[in-house]
């Protein structure tokens, strides 16, 4: 998990950014880094960029209050952990066939 300011380093945005330009550096980040293009084959760099955007929404929805920022660093925690574990589980079961 990618803490709050390594979202805005990776998104290259400031403390006083809004949807519009949240939306406008994930565009920019993501035709540079997807693994389709070629740049990253693994895909690691769009993870990174994904998660970021989805920290920084979350902070932008809950408008600054700590207690639902937290819970909603929470939710998306368990969200790319689950989608990691299940990511495992179709690898596992396709090495085990």
């Amino acid at each position: 998990m990618i803490s709050f300011k390594e979202a805005l380093n990776i998104l290259n945005l400031n403390y006083g950014y809004n949807e519009e330009s949240l939306k406008t550096a994930y565009k920019n980040k993501s035709k540079i880094w997807h693994p389709d293009l070629g740049r990253d084959p693994s895909g690691e760099m769009m993870k990174k960029i994904n998660m970021a955007r989805d920290i920084l929404m979350a902070y932008l929805v809950s408008k600054g209050n700590k207690v639902d920022f937290e819970l909603s660093l929470s939710k998306i925690q368990l969200i790319y952990v689950f989608q990691s574990l299940k990511k495992m589980r179709s690898i596992k079961y396709c090495l085990t066939k």
